[in-house]
């Protein structure tokens, strides 16, 4: 007899028989209390990047009393280009949490290179 498995939303069905339901394990996610953390951990990976983020700013270009940099300054920086994994995330971030400002809603490299944060 030839099996046909066929995973899908839970279930396990093998040909000339009638669908089962798979056995489905309880994640740590799944519970509030495994939510929680991970929402903790996504937020303090948010902040860590964040404080990098102002690091970088502060590295790449600034002025006296007002640091601040050029988009594509950042994100021509090869240490900015190994650190981040969404540079552009991070920048939305941090302007929603007040950290930083720049005009517009999303940057993109080669367009808003100019535009000051």
């Amino acid at each position: 007899m030839v099996e046909s498995h066929t995973a899908s939303a839970g279930v396990l069905a093998k040909d000339n028989e009638s669908a089962t339901p798979a056995p489905v394990e309880a994640s740590v996610a799944a519970s509030p209390k495994g939510s929680r953390a991970l929402s903790n951990e996504v937020s303090q990976r948010v902040d860590q990047e964040i404080q990098q983020l102002l690091h970088d700013i502060s590295r790449v270009g600034s002025e006296p009393g007002q640091p601040h940099v050029l988009f594509g300054e950042l994100f021509d920086d090869d240490d900015v280009q190994q650190y981040y994994e969404a540079l552009v995330g991070t920048l939305k971030s941090a302007k929603r949490r007040g950290f930083i400002t720049f005009k517009g809603q999303m940057l993109l490299k080669g367009m808003h290179d100019n535009v000051p944060i």
